[in-house]
């Protein structure tokens, strides 16, 4: 708890001293939904800001990524890994 609440410290004096348009989140499945779903809350909620966000989530199961999406109460966007490894068979 300790580091995380440093952590939304942190992303909420981020976000106010460079005014980004969004954030990239690598490697989300590796991460707990409701932890990032509570980092993006940071500066989507608790800043009032409209920052739009894409996770890397691996996977190219659609009902996989659907998961994650709910998951984080749709705070985030996810890369279409599904298209990818669509287009790579037919490669």
């Amino acid at each position: 708890p300790y580091v995380r609440d440093q952590l939304y410290r942190w992303i909420r004096w981020f976000d106010k001293q460079t005014g980004v348009d969004g954030y990239r989140i690598d490697a989300v499945k590796h991460m707990p939904p409701s932890f990032t779903e509570g980092l993006l809350y940071q500066v989507q909620e608790g800043l009032g800001q409209k920052r739009f966000a894409v996770g890397e989530f691996y996977d190219g199961n659609p009902n996989t990524l659907g998961w994650w999406v709910d998951a984080v109460r749709r705070r985030s966007s996810l890369f279409d890994f599904t298209l990818f490894f669509n287009l790579l068979d037919m490669a």
